[in-house]
C-alpha cells in the first residue's frame, strides 16, 4: 500500500527457497519463545543467539542459511525442472 503513496515499483515475488527460509525462521523464533515460556532460559538464549547469527549472515552476505537448507532437502528449482525435462526425453 505504501508503494502507491511513494510511487515506487512493485516488490519482486519471493521464490520457494526464500519462503521456506522465512518459515524456518518463524518456527525457530517460536521455539525460542517457547523455551523461555517453559522455563529453559539457557536454551532460549542459545536458540536466540543462533537465530541472530543466521539472520546476520543472511543480511550481510549473499548466503542465506535457510535457502541452503531448502536446496539440500529439495534441490534447486532449476535442477528439478531440468530433471523433469530429462525424464520426458527418455
Amino acid at each position: 500500500m505504501l508503494r502507491h503513496l511513494f510511487s515506487t515499483r512493485r516488490i519482486p515475488r519471493s521464490g520457494a527457497p526464500m519462503r521456506f527460509a522465512c518459515l524456518l525462521a518463524a518456527l525457530w523464533l517460536g521455539s525460542t519463545g517457547i523455551a523461555f515460556l517453559v522455563g529453559v532460559p539457557l536454551l532460549g538464549y542459545a536458540l536466540g543467539a543462533a537465530l541472530v547469527l543466521a539472520t546476520g549472515v543472511a543480511a550481510t552476505t549473499p548466503f542465506c542459511p535457510g535457502c541452503y537448507i531448502y536446496e539440500r532437502l529439495i534441490g534447486t528449482p532449476v535442477a528439478r525442472e531440468n530433471s523433469a525435462h530429462l525424464e520426458t526425453l527418455k
